[in-house]
């Protein structure tokens, strides 16, 4: 059966509930949504440093993690990326953003 709230499940960290409906993203890391430092690493990693052997190496790691399970995305359901990739490997749950003044 699948989840009523789709790919914005604020669920995702319960397993019960991750065992009886079935969801548009990978099994969740568990250490998302602030924990993940591969995730954040591939976040914050510059593809102009692609150039290297070693770095090329580091971000194919971070992308298999990224790959193999999901995460909660950073602009939650505000996000506009709509590529198949990102849709299946995070999880866009409601957040209130920052405003500019904060």
């Amino acid at each position: 059966m699948a989840c009523t709230y789709f790919g914005n499940c604020i669920y995702f960290n319960d397993t019960n509930h991750l065992t009886k409906y079935e969801h548009p993203f990978n099994q969740p890391c568990p250490f998302t949504p602030y924990s993940c430092k591969q995730y954040i690493k591939l976040l914050q990693y510059n593809k102009r440093d692609l150039n290297e052997e070693e770095n090329k190496i580091m971000y194919e790691k971070l992308k298999m993690h990224y790959i193999r399970y999901s995460h909660v995305c950073p602009w939650g359901r505000n996000c506009n990326e709509t590529k198949n990739e990102h849709m299946r490997n995070t999880i866009h749950i409601p957040r209130i953003m920052c405003s500019d003044v904060d």
